[in-house]
């Protein structure tokens, strides 16, 4: 009978009915408390993950701590897994000492049980309550172990935040070499997975990066990458930002027909969206533009378009 309560309780979690879930956990724990408590913990450990889920974070804090303290969370990866649980709840409320507590105890016990998964979820999110708490060097010291884990993203789905968030904390350090080398990791992870907005995100950062150190071929490379990733997600605003970052680029080289050609389709995209001042910041581009080409070459490429955009 605890069986089919567990399938069950399983089969409503999946269909997001929580209620019945919850209902049927609850059956089995009973039925498990007297004589498989690992069985019973298990039970206990989805009520609280269905209690975190919906917000209820004293329910789910108690039964998590009924684990720990029951002595038979004896699979360490599983006993991690309560920890980082706990260590998230108490973070989200901004218990960050307690917090420590648990992410600590969460990621010895994950090294332990060579678990190499959980201790990539284990890092993140503790580098990230480091990172919110000021604790800067812990993060960083967090967010590299991460990504040295593992480079496979089946194993290790955080290694293209964790490397963006390097690359942030590098650059915030003028130490640009090495932020380009991050966020370069955390593009190539996300074209793997066709994660266009976060290959958005890399290519934008390295184009501002190279730009700056006048690498001018390695900025326009990374400037068609992020143009590429924003036409894939097919967002007006990306769209828009990636050609408003291409044509600055063409300004700043004298490229300046492509510079207008970008403009014009940036300005396109703002039109499906209009914002008065964005679109003003456009027409002076393009009217320092023109005085660089000319009206003949002007009205010739505006003409292309065929669009009122001057």
């Amino acid at each position: 009978k605890p069986i089919i309560m567990m399938q069950t309780a399983y089969c409503h979690r999946r269909m997001q009915n929580n209620d019945a879930a919850l209902r049927e956990f609850e059956t089995a724990y009973k039925l498990y408390s007297s004589d498989n408590p690992q069985k019973a913990n298990l039970a206990l450990f989805n009520m609280a993950e269905i209690y975190t889920e919906t917000y209820n974070h004293t329910q789910a804090k108690a039964m998590y701590e009924k684990i720990l303290i029951s002595g038979q969370a004896s699979d360490l990866a599983f006993n991690a897994r309560v920890l980082l649980n706990l260590a998230e709840i108490e973070n989200n409320n901004t218990n960050f000492d307690k917090a420590s507590e648990y992410y600590n105890k969460a990621l010895s016990e994950a090294t332990q049980a060579d678990d190499k998964s959980l201790i990539c979820e284990c890092c993140f999110k503790y580098g990230l309550a480091c990172d919110d708490d000021g604790d800067v060097e812990m993060a960083f010291k967090l967010y590299l172990r991460c990504v040295q884990t593992s480079d496979n993203y089946e194993i290790n789905p955080y290694i293209s935040s964790a490397s963006s968030n390097i690359a942030e904390i590098y650059e915030e350090q003028n130490q640009f070499d090495k932020a380009a080398k991050y966020y370069e990791i955390a593009a190539g992870a996300d074209e793997k997975q066709e994660n266009w907005e976060g290959v958005y995100f890399s290519y934008s950062k390295l184009t501002t990066l190279n730009n700056q150190q006048k690498l001018t071929d390695k900025a326009a490379e990374c400037s068609a990458k992020a143009l590429n990733a924003a036409l894939q997600l097919n967002d007006d605003r990306y769209i828009a930002s990636a050609y408003i970052q291409t044509c600055n680029l063409h300004y700043q080289t004298n490229l300046n027909e492509q510079a207008l050609k970008a403009y014009l389709s940036a300005k396109e995209c703002l039109m499906k969206q209009p914002n008065p001042e964005n679109i003003r910041k456009i027409d002076v581009r393009i009217k320092n533009v023109k005085a660089r080409l000319g009206n003949v070459l002007y009205n010739q490429i505006l003409a292309q378009f065929g669009r009122n955009n001057g």
